[in-house]
């Protein structure tokens, strides 16, 4: 997260897409066989997601990718509040 406010990790919604399929919910710190996880980066304890902090998602038990070619992944980090639901960022990247 390179700007904005801290965010609970309850708060947070990782999803990814890979080659337009279909949306996939990834789990926090925890593999559980639905595809992908998500974990902070950085070994702080914190309850939040601080601002200059990383992330890094990564396949469950299975390859999400063709293994014979790279395929394309869109990501989307959205944030959730009392009021409204906010898409963070959505982006996306080449991966083999």
């Amino acid at each position: 997260m390179t700007d904005g406010s801290d965010l609970k990790w309850p708060n947070l919604i990782v999803k990814i897409s890979v080659d337009a399929g279909i949306w996939i919910t990834c789990d926090h710190d925890q593999p559980s066989g639905e595809g992908c996880f998500f974990t902070k980066i950085e070994s702080s304890p914190s309850q939040y997601w601080d601002v200059s902090e990383k992330i890094s998602i990564s396949e469950d038990s299975e390859s999400l990718c063709e293994t014979s070619s790279p395929c394309s992944v869109e990501v989307e980090l959205t944030k959730i509040t009392d009021v409204e639901i906010v898409i963070l960022e959505d982006l996306v990247i080449d991966a083999n």
